[in-house]
């Protein structure tokens, strides 16, 4: 009876033994911590890995860069944006064999352009990618950009009793989740989500004003990619700030999501956030704010 319940714990267990013995090469572009132009411009975000002597095998993990954030003006939210996705693959490799590596970039924060519904936009060159021996296209796709919505209540989701109202980060008709290829296996990138919850006290108030002016109800469901947590992602849950006289955008939006997991209240979480989405930002009348700065890509190449 001892010998059948060891096993059946062992079973339900992590295998914390799975990669003794291994070595791992991580790649992110974090090139600059600043809120300039300098991330629009220098990216640095290629490089090449090759297999050192003895090593016959490599688990490659890639994910892509995150949604870019939407920025606001004039009494709007913005949804947060979407997650890269995740890719893995096992491949047999010789000694001497060079893989080039394009992680998705990290990007600086941008203004929205107005308009009832204006989406950031999706550089297809924010992807993650690998080439070499034993792979075909392997890739995966940088998340979808964030929303701003100029008066959302009439964009807003069908109430259900968990949830009652919310805004997506993508149109009608789209998935909204960013895709891989050329893998073992992976998991899709979540989009980003706001949430007016059924049970806050405030909601109703809320609704019947400029949503603009402090929606201290909002919630924001900001995503994080697959293996990172888990296999498959999931979102954060981040309440909205209200405190702001004229506004939350840009800078002040970077560190929101690191502190509502408790894991980092960095301003530049470029590296532990890696192919995340990002929060929006919300405006009063006279007010133009930009998202956070995207968060770029990630390759994993754990070998022996």
């Amino acid at each position: 009876m001892a010998k059948y319940l060891s096993q059946k714990i062992r079973a339900g267990a992590p295998d914390i033994t799975k990669w003794d013995g291994w070595c791992s090469w991580t790649f992110v572009p974090n090139n600059i911590n600043t809120y300039d132009n300098s991330p629009c411009e220098y990216l640095r975000h290629r490089t090449h890995w090759c297999v050192p002597a003895g090593i016959t095998c490599a688990f490659i993990e890639i994910w892509g860069g995150g949604g870019e954030g939407a920025g606001g003006c004039c009494c709007s939210v913005s949804t947060p944006s979407g997650a890269g996705a995740y890719a893995y693959k096992t491949v047999k490799v010789m000694e001497g064999d060079c893989y080039f590596v394009h992680a998705g970039w990290q990007f600086c924060c941008r203004s929205s352009a107005g308009g009832n519904i204006t989406a950031g936009p999706r550089t297809a060159d924010r992807k993650t990618y690998v080439i070499g021996p034993g792979l075909t296209n392997f890739c995966a796709e940088v998340g979808y950009p964030g929303m701003s919505v100029c008066c959302p209540r009439q964009y807003l989701d069908s109430s259900d009793s968990a949830t009652r109202f919310r805004a997506k980060s993508f149109q009608p008709g789209d998935s909204g989740c960013a895709r891989y290829y050329g893998g073992d296996g992976g998991a899709v990138g979540l989009p980003g989500m706001m949430q007016l919850p059924s049970y806050d006290s405030a909601a109703d108030s809320a609704r019947s004003v400029t949503f603009g002016n402090q929606p201290k109800t909002w919630k924001a469901l900001v995503p994080y990619p697959g293996g990172w947590f888990d296999c498959k992602g999931g979102h954060i849950v981040v309440r909205y700030c209200g405190t702001q006289a004229a506004g939350l955008g840009g800078q002040e939006l970077s560190n929101k999501t690191g502190e509502a997991m408790g894991r980092s209240c960095t301003c530049h979480p470029h590296y532990i956030e890696s192919g995340f989405g990002v929060m929006g930002g919300w405006t009063t009348a006279d007010a133009i704010c930009c998202g956070a700065p995207s968060r770029p890509g990630r390759v994993r190449i754990t070998y022996r």
